[in-house]
């Protein structure tokens, strides 16, 4: 049985397509996927308007230097000190490790920016993704993949894989898949995810203490997205509905970040090209996995998973300056 009968089941089943998938990903991909999006990340730059695949060690590294830098300074001591005895051996190593890094040539990341992790739609393959370090993770809807109703054991599990996430900060807005969210109260299920921030159709804001001057991101999610042939509807409306188009009336301009389960479609491309958030980040369409510059805004598409529900994407990582802060770049 070759990659084109799994194709054709995975297309055509209806009932137990959970199952279905899992076999095709355990009998096509095996563990190749694991290892094929490990080597790179998508890498963005906000200001500089860099969108490029990067090696994500490299990009990687760029954050651990920066960190580094911040520790050393903390504790009254910079990048080139050289410290004696046993209780300095570790600063040592570390300022060690940044001259070398240095002379290998990797890029700097400057100390005001904020670097964020883009992701969405693992369909509870969360444990199977690559997530960099970072300063603000986001999520952009649909953690199950049938999950309806009272049962929260997919939220449960996707908060405990939250917690182990080291990010200063998270932010998570559903989507259709997530049942369990809009069957239940936002308080109860902002409880249940208590390693985040659940946004749904709100906004607030990212407040991150190492940045100097204090300059916060505006942040408003929403779970929304346009109907389609999926039976999983939660947050849906059609698209060509007074509903659908209402829904994205509260967008308030100017906003650093928009987070939404829905891709730039209709009425919300047309409240983005109004409102122009510097970035709208979104999941939904799988296959429009990547980003662009379309007019003033940074569009992401941040699906974790490819059209087969396999997690073949690499990471996105996208460094950005705070809004209220004016920088001179070169």
């Amino acid at each position: 049985m070759g990659d084109s009968f799994f194709r054709s089941i995975l297309h055509t089943a209806t009932y137990g397509r959970y199952q279905v998938v899992k076999s095709y990903q355990l009998t096509v991909y095996g563990s190749q996927w694991k290892a094929n999006n490990k080597e790179t990340c998508l890498y963005i730059d906000l200001e500089e308007r860099i969108i490029e695949n990067r090696p994500l060690k490299l990009v990687e590294e760029m954050f651990n230097r920066r960190e580094r830098r911040r520790e050393l300074q903390k504790n009254g001591k910079d990048e080139n000190e050289s410290e004696s005895g046993s209780e300095n051996e570790n600063e040592n190593e570390r300022g060690n490790n940044i001259k070398k890094d240095q002379d290998q040539g990797y890029p700097e990341l400057d100390e005001q920016k904020i670097r964020i992790i883009c992701l969405s739609d693992t369909h509870t393959l969360h444990n199977s993704i690559v997530v960099p370090d970072g300063d603000v993770l986001v999520y952009c809807g649909d953690m199950g993949f049938s999950d309806w109703g009272s049962n929260l054991s997919v939220l449960n599990d996707f908060n405990k894989f939250l917690e182990k996430l080291p990010h200063r900060q998270k932010f998570l807005v559903a989507g259709n898949h997530d049942g369990s969210c809009a069957q239940n109260t936002q308080p109860l299920v902002q409880d249940k995810l208590s390693n985040c921030v659940y946004l749904c159709n709100n906004q607030t804001y990212s407040e991150l203490d190492h940045l100097s001057p204090h300059s916060p991101l505006s942040i408003y999610g929403s779970p929304v997205s346009p109907s389609g042939k999926s039976r999983n509807v939660a947050f849906q409306f059609k698209s060509n509905s007074a509903q659908f188009h209402q829904e994205w009336n509260p967008i308030p301009p100017n906003l650093d970040l928009l987070l939404t389960h829905s891709q730039p479609i209709g009425p919300l491309n047309s409240k983005i090209f109004e409102t122009k958030p510097r970035v709208h980040i979104y999941g939904h369409v799988h296959s429009l996995y990547g980003a662009e510059f379309s007019n003033d805004t940074l569009q992401i598409c941040a699906s974790s998973i490819d059209r087969h529900y396999c997690p073949t994407h690499p990471p996105i990582i996208l460094d950005m300056y705070p809004s209220q802060q004016q920088f001179i770049t070169s």
